[in-house]
């Protein structure tokens, strides 16, 4: 079978398959009941309708009120209360250390990717670079090199 014919039979394949999802998707909706009849609602009872200039205005007004507000969270966002589920127990964590009252880690921190991070960065945070660690690796240094002689 070639190319051409394969694609002819996906097509009609395509066209038998959206008949019966849209007739799921309205059963889904309520739109039809168990039969295949089709119940008449408007489409304003099921779902709020809006042109895309109201949604697209909705989001600008937002994004810019979420971004001022994020700002602010930064700079005041110093330590984070998490309550425990299980226990109880009220988790005071720092938020440049990552660590609780009790000196633990947040369950979702994972400190070898921290570290992996802080690698790749470079030499900031104590981390060396490979260069510099190679070069480091390989100097010899001459003990009498700076002594005089008399």
């Amino acid at each position: 079978m070639g190319r051409k014919q394969r694609a002819k039979n996906n097509n009609v394949k395509r066209e038998r398959f959206a008949v019966k999802e849209l007739a799921r998707l309205k059963k889904c909706l309520g739109l039809i009941d168990e039969k295949g009849n089709e119940i008449s609602k408007e489409i304003k009872d099921i779902s709020m309708v809006r042109d895309a200039k109201t949604i697209k205005k909705k989001n600008k007004d937002s994004m810019q009120v979420d971004g001022e507000d994020e700002a602010v969270k930064t700079k005041k966002l110093k330590k984070v209360t998490i309550v425990n589920e299980k226990t109880n127990v009220e988790h005071v964590y720092n938020a440049k250390t990552m660590k609780d009252q009790f000196g633990n880690y947040p369950v979702w921190y994972k400190r070898r990717l921290e570290k992996k991070k802080k690698h790749k960065k470079g030499n900031d945070n104590g981390a060396k670079s490979r260069k510099s660690r190679k070069q480091n690796l390989f100097t010899v240094t001459d003990p009498y090199q700076n002594l005089e002689y008399e």
